[in-house]
């Protein structure tokens, strides 16, 4: 959906520097770029992707995040914010909510008009500090310049904790795509504190795996970034290592943020 001169960014791969510096060149002109994240109809108007800032999420194998600064060109507001893009590969990207992560206005007057993530968030303990430049003013204030307004922000967030999955109603169900098992236990990142999980292991027609049931479930009710799902007293899944399975979690008063095989 471009039908305006705006901003999209694109990704330019090469062994080394040299090898890529005439391609990047002659890419300026239109010429052999992939775009890495695109913008379509469920983009506000006047939209404009500004930059990606892509991140490797720390061990974990498949996992990237984006902190993408997204300006509504005028006649939109004029301001920016920062999305959220995930994506498996590094390569192509893709962004399931429009919702800013962060909105002008989050951190008080001083950043009512843009939000600039500062790339690499920091990981301290069981959290992971997203840094930002706040302005007051917008974009295209800077024909203006009002020297001496801004700042440095951080943001808070739980480890993995960017967005969640959250149960409004008793019994809310959540079922994930088919996965291979590759690993020996199957860990949640949630808060149940007020609540409870319980998880099944499907094969792809819904059939419970014998033993992994929903019945035979141990209920989680903790805030953990890390609590191994147990089955009546097992929570070994090294006889299921390669099977294709999904995953049923039963949700009623908790926020499901990820899960992961591991060990």
């Amino acid at each position: 959906r471009r039908d305006w001169a705006g901003r999209l960014p694109a990704l330019l791969a090469a062994a080394q520097l040299a090898s890529w510096l005439l391609p990047a060149a002659i890419g300026l002109f239109g010429w052999g770029w992939r775009l890495s994240l695109d913008l379509d109809d469920r983009d506000a108007p006047h939209a404009n992707i500004y930059s990606l800032n892509p991140w490797k999420v720390p061990d974990c194998e498949d996992a990237y995040l984006a902190f993408v600064p997204v300006w509504y060109k005028h006649p939109g507001s004029d301001k920016v914010e920062v999305q959220l893009a995930v994506s498996d590969d590094g390569v192509t990207w893709t962004r399931p909510w429009r919702e800013p992560l962060i909105a002008p206005g989050d951190a008080g007057p001083p950043s009512a008009g843009q939000i600039w993530p500062v790339p690499d968030p920091v990981i301290r303990g069981d959290e992971t500090w997203l840094y930002f430049q706040a302005l007051p003013y917008r974009h295209l204030d800077f024909r203006a310049p009002q020297p001496g307004q801004g700042m440095t922000a951080r943001a808070v967030f739980g480890r993995n904790r960017f967005v969640g999955a959250q149960a409004v109603e008793r019994d809310a169900e959540l079922v994930t795509h088919p996965m291979s098992v590759t690993g020996r236990l199957l860990e949640l990142n949630a808060d149940a504190r007020a609540g409870r999980l319980r998880v099944s292991l499907e094969i792809a027609d819904g059939q419970a795996v014998k033993g992994y049931s929903l019945d035979e479930s141990i209920r989680i009710s903790a805030d953990t970034q890390s609590a191994a799902v147990r089955w009546r007293g097992r929570s070994d899944l090294s006889g299921l290592a390669g099977s294709v399975v999904r995953l049923r979690i039963t949700m009623d008063r908790a926020c499901l943020y990820a899960f992961r095989f591991s060990g």
